[in-house]
């Protein structure tokens, strides 16, 4: 087996584009579309490490690099819901702990040569390799996380409380008026996202920007990775909507937003529902709502209810500059939070630790 590291600019880039049409096991986040979303939004540069055997592709992690003058760190997926490791081709499971262990000695010698202070991967929760992860990367912190997903070729696990609830509001739904529509109008995406701005603010939550929505629609929906629904009323107003970007056989609701209003009046459930039948139809296997903390809080209730279930994955932490790193933890939380912006450096309980 051989490696080769190659960048998004690189001709060799093909060869990666190549090796998932032939896959099915990876994530959008892992995608070139994905990496044309974030080197366009911010200092990230992407980068892949191939692994070859008897020239063909079988295995390939995906990364991105972010310096700063406070130390660089490589991430393999930085920003909003982060999913995805080590991709290995169909067929050859049998060699896996080989691709595993060529993969992490090049990605140690790329460290170097980016002078990188630290390494984060983060694992697959439907295709796990934990242990492996473990075994031969042998981190420095390791960091559980979950995720809420539906299978959506199994039974559905609602109860029959919930199936009435959803009858009951889709039949409000029907009779407010509402309907569902998927489309890449500035003028849809404009008013959703008043409407995503004032939830997150009522939440106290940081709502997601605006450019780098907006990307995701040029990159990925335009190219078949993705669709934005939008439920609008009689008189054509946006009251929700949802962007839905996916692979072959995940769809993630990367991001759904409406008023208080919409969950009482129907309106939400009107457009889950129709997100939902139409992953079912399109065939995809995992409905994958991402995280939402805290557990029992309402957006994970609201998940809950469909029938969803938890998936563990974990983000693998290497520090290969243990001073420069101290340094930087005594920066303090904020400053880390604000220089490092949806990067991650450290897990939470380490950086708490940190000088205010």
């Amino acid at each position: 087996m051989k490696t080769l590291i190659v960048s998004s600019r690189s001709k060799d880039i093909k060869l990666y584009q190549k090796f998932l049409e032939e896959n099915d096991n990876y994530y959008f986040q892992q995608s070139i579309f994905w990496a044309h979303v974030i080197e366009s939004f911010g200092k990230d540069k992407f980068w892949v490490i191939l692994v070859f055997h008897e020239n063909k592709t079988i295995g390939a992690l995906p990364l991105f690099v972010f310096k700063s003058k406070f130390g660089n760190i490589i991430n393999s997926v930085p920003y909003s819901g982060p999913l995805g490791g080590i991709i290995i081709k169909n067929g050859y499971k049998k060699k896996k702990v080989e691709i595993y262990t060529r993969i992490f000695s090049s990605l140690a010698t790329f460290a170097k040569k980016e002078n990188a202070i630290a390494a984060t991967l983060i694992s697959s929760p439907f295709w796990p390799d934990v242990n492996l992860y473990r075994k031969i990367w042998k981190p420095t912190y390791d960091l559980e996380n979950y995720t809420l997903y539906i299978d959506l070729q199994a039974i559905p696990r609602n109860n029959s409380h919930f199936r009435n609830n959803l009858k009951r509001m889709l039949k409000k739904a029907k009779n407010n008026g509402f309907k569902v529509i998927a489309s890449t109008s500035t003028y849809y995406f404009n008013s959703w996202y008043k409407i995503h701005r004032l939830r997150h603010k009522e939440l106290s939550v940081t709502p997601l920007p605006r450019k780098l929505l907006l990307n995701s629609i040029k990159f990925l929906v335009q190219n078949n990775f993705g669709r934005f629904f939008f439920i609008i009323d009689k008189n054509e107003q946006v009251v929700a909507g949802c962007l839905t970007l996916y692979s072959k056989r995940v769809i993630d609701t990367y991001i759904y937003s409406g008023s208080l209003e919409s969950y009482k009046n129907g309106a939400m459930y009107l457009l889950i529902f129709q997100v939902m039948k139409w992953s079912k139809m399109h065939k995809f296997k995992y409905f994958n709502w991402q995280s939402s903390k805290p557990r029992g809080g309402g957006p994970y209730n609201f998940k809950v209810q469909w029938g969803s279930s938890e998936k563990p994955y974990f983000f693998f932490t290497k520090v290969f500059k243990s001073k420069e790193m101290q340094r930087l933890i005594n920066l303090g939380l904020e400053r880390i939070k604000k220089e490092y912006s949806y990067h991650f450096v450290l897990p939470l309980s380490i950086l708490d630790k940190a000088k205010s």
